[in-house]
């Protein structure tokens, strides 16, 4: 290998052997040192994009179980009568002593509707009603009614005529 053609380099070089050789030591122990802390910040910020990813996975992560389980579940209710789909959900959430009547009503689109009247409901059962035939079975609400009973007025009477 030839020293370029730097008088001054050439002349330290020849007269101070041992220092051209401790500065071209220093230089590569500068130039290690410097792609020490290049790698270092690129695995620290590699580090913290990483920690960023697994936080937003564990925000995402719930929501996307529940979608999924949203979607099962309305998997099962698609295939069924808009009636009867109705009918289940009154079951399964222990409202059968609360419908009065049940009854397939023409909408104005021409769809199939459902005429639903329930008795003597709270405000939870209410909410957990209207949320699960929104969610679970696809249904919305194209008519609500609701009375406050005389006898109890923490209790309701629902009117609903609902269409898919």
């Amino acid at each position: 290998m030839k020293l370029p053609d730097l008088p001054l380099l050439r002349e330290f070089v020849s007269e101070h052997p041992d220092r051209a050789a401790m500065a071209a030591l220093g230089l590569w122990a500068v130039l290690l040192a410097c792609v020490w802390l290049v790698l270092t910040q690129a695995s620290g910020s590699a580090r913290e994009r990483i920690a960023d990813v697994d936080k937003r996975y564990a925000r995402a992560a719930p929501l996307v179980r529940e979608v999924a389980y949203m979607k099962a579940q309305r998997a099962e209710f698609e295939s069924m009568e808009p009636l009867a789909a109705a009918r289940k959900v009154t079951r399964d959430l222990t409202l059968d002593a609360h419908l009065a009547a049940i009854r397939p009503t023409p909408a104005a689109n021409g769809s199939d509707g459902i005429q639903m009247v329930f008795e003597s409901l709270n405000l939870p059962q209410t909410l957990d009603l209207l949320k699960n035939l929104r969610d679970r079975v696809g249904l919305q609400v194209v008519s609500c009614s609701l009375n406050k009973r005389m006898d109890n007025p923490a209790l309701a009477d629902m009117q609903l005529i609902l269409v898919r």
